[in-house]
C-alpha cells in the first residue's frame, strides 16, 4: 500500500475492503410534495458545491405521468428547481401532488 502527496492510494496484490462508505459528491432523495403555482418544486440537495448532473424519476403513486424539467438556472450550492409539465398540454402542472426521486452530483 501507498500514499502519495496529491492523496492518490495504490494497493499491490489482493485487497479486501470492509465496511460503509460515505460518498460526499452524491446526494439522492425522495419527494412527495405538492407544485407551486409554476410547476415548480425546490430541492435542498445539501452539497457543498453546485452539482453538474441531477437526475429525476417520477415515482409510481397513481397519478398521470407528468414531465420533469431541471430549471439549469437555479443550480446552485444549496437548491435546485424541478418544473412539471403535463404531457398532454404541455402546460406546467401547476398545484400538482408529485412523488418523485432525484439525484444530484
Amino acid at each position: 500500500f501507498s500514499d502519495d502527496i496529491d492523496g492518490d492510494v495504490s494497493f499491490a496484490g489482493n485487497v479486501t475492503i470492509n465496511g460503509d462508505f460515505i460518498r460526499n459528491d452524491r446526494a439522492v432523495g425522495n419527494v412527495n410534495s405538492n407544485t407551486d403555482a409554476s410547476g415548480d418544486i425546490v430541492i435542498p440537495h445539501g452539497l457543498s458545491f453546485t452539482p453538474t448532473n441531477i437526475n429525476v424519476t417520477q415515482l409510481g403513486n397513481g397519478a398521470s405521468p407528468l414531465l420533469p424539467q431541471v430549471i439549469t438556472s437555479s443550480i446552485d450550492a444549496t437548491n435546485f428547481t424541478v418544473r412539471w409539465f403535463s404531457p398532454t398540454t404541455g402546460t406546467a402542472a401547476a398545484s400538482t401532488t408529485v412523488a418523485f426521486h432525484w439525484s444530484a452530483e
